[in-house]
């Protein structure tokens, strides 16, 4: 039996989305056996934006109308987890976050950009570490 500490190398998750006019979600990272997810989010080229960062986990399953019979659609549910100190606002003509999600009771989690205004080109990378 090996006694390697699970982790998850640095990867690019999203390489400079502008969000410009409507919310953005990225892909949801999976964090089995990491006790600590990091969420490095950078922004440039920024006019005026409003942005708001939220930390999402599903919470179910919701099964679509064309799923007749035994056909069940995997279409997650998410919560929005709105902890004051974690929940950063992207302002400013470039910046960038660091998020750390600790023992996170879920094994997906994904961040939300809320648009309010402006336009940035944001970046997120994200790396882990195991119990």
């Amino acid at each position: 039996m090996s006694n390697r500490i699970p982790r998850l190398k640095q990867y690019k998750l999203v390489d400079a989305q502008t969000i410009d006019s409507t919310d953005f979600f990225t892909p949801a990272t999976d964090g089995r056996n990491l006790e600590i997810l990091r969420y490095v989010i950078s922004w440039e080229n920024g006019v005026s934006p409003d942005i708001d960062i939220q930390i999402q986990s599903p919470y179910g399953l919701a099964i679509s109308e064309d799923s007749i019979g035994s056909k069940i659609d995997s279409h997650l549910l998410w919560a929005t987890y709105d902890v004051a100190t974690v929940n950063p606002n992207i302002s400013g003509a470039s910046g960038n976050h660091v998020i750390d999600v600790a023992l996170f009771p879920n094994r997906f989690v994904r961040l939300k950009f809320t648009y309010n205004s402006g336009t940035a080109d944001v970046s997120v990378y994200v790396e882990g570490k195991g119990e």
